[in-house]
């Protein structure tokens, strides 16, 4: 018994010291129709070594990004991240990044490596590992992947965040807790001329349950847009009152005849305790009065 807690117990300070880190990648293309990633990561900052340097602190974390097929690397990307500078290590703050680079079309076994550079061990270093499906350019209308958010704002100084006017600040999880009121998510759609330059379509987008493809409530919006090279969507909701539970964001592109040409659709999960019991009170109403 002594064993089997001592080694609980090394385990733990392993994950301890490692650092922290949240990330995801959502597929584009660009202008050209080829295919690119786009990668986001969030450091956990209080799980990142800090060295003094003129009176302030700052940590580094170094992120390696591997491309196999068939054991061979194919591409590498290899970057250095710092933290921001602070004056006071009881406050570290958590620290973003976004990375987007071109890939070839394939099928690739992705390794990630993110590394403490002020810690020689490796007790400091996290990997990542995933298999991901680059898709040539499709010659039918498409989506991207769509691509949480946690804030957009108007593009006054371009930089990281910065895409098609906008700054998009990723949302690095699909786990939306009580304390947060608005789901928000960006996404492109492309080949919608082969119906007709500036044609006039629709974008839908509504929350569905994940058993279901339809709207939730009223929880669903539509607003005119043209056909383009690349259609930017930024959507919103207010998910104040949406209850606990597996969802999809659903997000469509309609023609005139109301017809759907394509669509696309990204997970996540809600708790929101208040909202629960409001919804149960509506469900007792119900069944009283049926």
């Amino acid at each position: 018994m002594k064993n089997i807690f001592f080694i609980a117990l090394f385990l733990l300070s392993m994950q301890i010291k490692a650092v922290t880190t949240y990330f995801y990648y959502v597929p584009f293309y660009d202008l050209e129709s080829k295919p690119y990633i786009e990668t986001y990561f969030s450091v956990v900052g209080s799980s990142v070594n800090y060295k003094l340097v003129n009176n302030t602190y700052s940590g580094c974390v170094e992120i390696t990004m591997l491309f196999k097929q068939d054991g061979v690397i194919k591409q590498f990307q290899k970057f250095n991240v710092s933290s921001p500078i602070i004056t006071d290590t009881t406050k570290k703050l958590d620290f973003l990044f976004v990375h987007r680079f071109a890939i070839e079309p394939g099928i690739y076994n992705l390794e990630i490596v993110i590394r403490d550079t002020l810690d020689k061990t490796k007790n400091g270093e996290n990997r990542f590992f995933d298999v991901i499906n680059v898709l040539n350019f499709p010659s039918e209308i498409t989506f991207s992947g769509i691509e949480l958010l946690e804030k957009i704002d108007p593009t006054t100084n371009e930089n990281m965040l910065s895409k098609n006017g906008y700054d998009l600040k990723p949302y690095i999880s699909d786990f939306y807790p009580a304390s947060i009121s608005k789901l928000m998510a960006y996404t492109e759609i492309y080949n919608s001329e082969i119906i007709g330059k500036n044609d006039d379509v629709l974008i839908k987008y509504f929350i569905s349950k994940v058993t279901k493809d339809e709207p939730f409530d009223n929880f669903q919006m539509t607003k005119k847009s043209k056909t383009a090279a690349i259609v930017p969507v930024v959507a919103s909701f207010d998910i104040s009152q949406l209850p606990s539970g597996n969802y999809n964001l659903v997000i469509q592109m309609i023609s005139k005849e109301n017809k759907i040409l394509a669509k696309q659709k990204v997970f996540f999960q809600r708790s929101n305790p208040a909202a629960d019991k409001k919804w149960d009170e509506i469900a007792k109403v119900d069944l009283n009065g049926s």
